[in-house]
């Protein structure tokens, strides 16, 4: 018989923990391709592996640099790359029901990186720099 009043003891489930520990299980990766990811930066391959291993849909790795293009090529021969000029035109926009990742090295990748942010309108963004202080970068977010 389940108490209704409140439990009496640590171990005595409520009628909707009981449904939650019958049903708990663990996500797997196949669902968490439901969660969409866009990386930025030359800098962001850390973002990259972890957002492949964990199972998630990388939409596009947006960078300008060339060793590290090739490098995505050859590890992710399945992920778009883009120049910030194609990425700027990947809609939707202003409503991207997604997850942005990004490491910034400099001004210029912050500047690119609002550019981004406000063309897309990503529902999270994370944001790793190199830089222990952040008045060294503005990224205007």
């Amino acid at each position: 018989m389940i108490n209704t009043l409140g439990p009496v003891s640590d171990t005595e489930l409520l009628p909707g923990e009981m449904v939650a520990v019958r049903t708990r299980r663990v996500l797997s990766r196949k669902g968490r391709c439901v969660v969409r990811v866009r990386l930025f930066g030359v800098s962001s391959l850390g973002w990259l592996d972890t957002a492949r291993l964990w199972g998630t849909c990388v939409e596009v790795f947006v960078c300008q640099g060339g060793n590290v293009k090739h490098l995505v090529e050859q590890l992710y021969p399945d992920v778009h790359i883009a120049p910030l000029a194609e990425a700027l035109e990947i809609p939707p926009y202003r409503c991207w029901d997604g997850v942005l990742l990004a490491t910034i090295d400099n001004q210029s990748e912050a500047d690119q990186l609002h550019l981004l942010v406000e063309k897309w309108g990503p529902q999270v963004i994370i944001i790793a720099t190199h830089h222990t202080r952040w008045t060294n970068i503005e990224v205007g977010i």
